[in-house]
C-alpha cells in the first residue's frame, strides 16, 4: 500500500489520492501506514464490500460521486504507477479522447520484474490468434494454448482514465463482482465511447501467476509450472509468442 501511495505522491502531474478502506477491519492497520501522509483523502468503509468475489466493485461505482476532479484513475492497493502514468493519460484526453488507457508491465508478488505485459491487457489489439506454446520437459512435450478465455479484448482497471461525468455513467456496470473490468470494457462499447491508449507501459502490476496460469486436470504439468521461476518463464514466452503472431512488433506500444 506504501508503494502505491508513494507512486502517487510521485506524479508529475498534480493529483488528489482518495483511499478507500474496506472494512473496519483493515481500520487500524491502515492508520498506522498512512499517518506519515497529510495530503490523502481516506474514506473509511463501516464493512468489507469486495467480499464474497465483489473485489473492488463497490468503491469504483461509488467513487465518481465522491469526488470533484474532473479525470479519475483507478489504483489497487498492490500495484502502483511510474512517475508519468496520469500526465500521460491526461494528453491523451485533452486530444479528444473518450477515454484513456495504459500499459503495464508485470512484477511478481515479491516485486521482482518479470516482463512487460504484451498478450493481455493491450486494448482494442485483439487477440485474434491464440498464442500456442510447448514445454518440454523431461523428454516430455506439454502443448499449452492460451486464448485468455476466448475474450477479444482486455483493459486492465488500473490501466484505465475517465472523464467524471463518463465515470459516473459507468457506476452501474462497475457493480458486477470479479470480472467488472469486462463489464465496464463491454458498457463502453454499447455507449459508443472511442478510447485511445497512451501507448506506454506506466502501471506496474502485481501478476499473481498461480491464478493466470492454472492447468486443471494434469497433476504432473501442474507440478513442473510450481518450480521455481517455471510460470515466470512461461509468462515471457506468451508475450513473445504474441509479439511474433503480430509481425514481430507490438503495435499496442510506443515501443516497437
Amino acid at each position: 500500500m506504501v508503494r502505491a501511495i508513494e507512486s502517487v505522491k510521485a506524479q508529475t502531474y498534480p493529483c488528489r489520492h482518495y483511499i478507500f478502506v474496506d472494512g473496519e477491519q483493515f481500520s487500524e492497520k491502515v492508520k498506522g501506514l498512512v499517518e506519515p501522509y497529510q495530503d490523502l483523502v481516506i474514506t473509511y468503509l463501516p464493512m468489507n464490500t469486495g467480499k464474497n468475489g465483489m473485489v473492488n466493485s463497490a468503491i469504483n461505482a461509488i467513487a465518481p460521486f465522491l469526488v470533484e476532479e474532473e479525470i479519475i484513475c483507478y489504483l489497487d492497493d498492490d500495484n502502483w504507477y511510474k512517475p508519468n502514468h496520469v500526465e500521460e493519460l491526461v494528453k491523451v484526453l485533452d486530444k479528444g479522447a473518450d477515454f484513456a488507457y495504459s500499459l503495464r508491465d508485470l512484477y511478481s508478488l515479491n516485486g521482482e520484474f518479470i516482463c512487460s505485459d504484451d498478450w493481455e491487457s493491450l486494448g482494442y489489439w485483439k487477440l485474434d490468434k491464440p498464442v500456442e506454446i510447448n514445454i518440454i520437459y523431461a523428454d516430455k512435450t506439454y502443448p499449452l494454448v492460451f486464448n485468455f478465455n476466448h475474450q477479444e479484448c482486455h483493459i486492465d482497471t488500473n490501466t484505465y482514465a475517465f472523464p467524471r461525468t463518463l465515470a459516473i455513467e459507468l457506476s452501474r456496470s462497475w457493480y458486477s463482482g470479479i470480472y467488472n473490468d469486462r463489464h465496464i470494457y463491454k458498457k463502453l462499447q454499447e455507449l459508443g465511447k472511442v478510447g485511445v491508449g497512451s501507448a506506454k507501459y506506466t502501471v506496474n502490476y502485481s501478476a499473481d501467476l498461480v491464478k493466470t496460469i492454472n492447468i486443471q486436470g494434469d497433476e504432473e504439468l501442474a507440478s513442473l509450472l510450481d518450480l521455481p521461476g517455471v510460470r515466470e518463464a512461461l509468462i515471457k514466452r506468451v508475450c513473445e509468442v504474441n509479439i511474433q503472431n503480430h509481425g514481430n512488433r507490438k503495435p499496442w506500444a510506443e515501443e516497437r
